[in-house]
């Protein structure tokens, strides 16, 4: 049976993550799965909260268990299946998702996404001061370089964002593919923690859509309305875990049925608050947005 062994403290060394990252890689590709495992372990227990080995060890638990159910499909009979018991089958499946491993890979993954926005709107607005900055005092040359220096930052945190958006498509990838070997250990996971997220939700969000792995509720105890328009607080939560999710506050147009979006939140799995932009000066969009 697959094995990990969780990492008792987190040491951060590069060299030591690189190393146990890239042999977990050549394992993983050989069909070593155990021995992958165990690498990106050891990788997590060396890195700086780099998303990646988390997701690669997840990957290796599904690979082994892709690998496993097709043999065993191939097999006569349930005695004839080599090594794998629906009661390890399903504790392995479980332990994907109780070890956390996709679900913290993209805590960390949108953490960066989240930091590259904000930076980048830090860059512009620092630009835009520069732009507008009217003072005859402030050195021409000294603003010149200063904002090519800026746009320069810029284009690298834009590529680095360009990144963080791939491995987040990566990783929704990597859950498809977890999904279709646990179907029912994921529905059962789901199913827990819609009710764990109902049961502690306030009273003031009423559901209004659902899609796939999110549901969406506005806040009924405040809506403030004034001369056409509605001002709202939407809600968007998850099926991944019980804490992570997103407020969003809208402005209405119910005249022209346009929205503004003016203020946004984002809490990661821990609860903690991650993200906060307000908008300076929104611009209208067509149609009512759900979150």
């Amino acid at each position: 049976m697959l094995t990990y062994t969780k990492p008792k403290g987190k040491v951060p060394d590069l060299g030591k993550t690189v190393v146990h990252k890239a042999q977990g890689d050549t394992d993983l590709k050989g069909g070593q799965y155990e021995r992958a495992a165990t690498e990106y372990s050891l990788a997590i227990n060396f890195s700086n909260n780099d998303y990646q080995p988390y997701k690669s060890r997840a990957d290796s638990y599904t690979e082994y268990l892709k690998a496993k159910q097709a043999t065993s499909q191939k097999a006569g009979t349930e005695e004839d299946k080599p090594g794998l018991s629906e009661k390890t089958r399903s504790l392995l499946c479980n332990s994907i998702y109780n070890d956390n491993d996709y679900h913290f890979a993209s805590i960390l993954n949108n953490r960066q996404v989240q930091s590259g926005i904000l930076e980048m709107d830090r860059l512009r607005d620092r630009m835009q001061e520069l732009r507008d900055n009217p003072d005859p005092s402030v050195d021409y040359k000294r603003k010149s370089y200063e904002n090519i220096l800026n746009m320069r930052l810029l284009q690298q945190v834009y590529y680095r964002q360009r990144e963080a958006y791939q491995a987040g498509v990566n990783l929704r990838k990597a859950q498809t593919e977890y999904n279709t070997v646990c179907t029912d250990e994921e529905a059962n996971r789901k199913n827990l923690v819609r009710l764990a997220r109902n049961t502690t939700r306030d009273k003031k969000w009423v559901k209004f859509g659902e899609k796939e792995d999110e549901s969406y509720f506005y806040d009924k105890s405040n809506l403030l309305k004034s001369k056409g328009k509605v001002t709202v607080m939407f809600l968007k939560e998850n099926t991944y875990d019980e804490k992570s999710y997103q407020l969003t506050k809208l402005s209405l147009d119910c005249t022209k049925k346009t929205y503004t979006t003016l203020e946004y939140f984002g809490y990661d799995g821990d609860g903690k608050q991650v993200f906060q932009k307000t908008f300076k000066n929104p611009a209208s969009k067509a149609g009512h947005q759900t979150a």
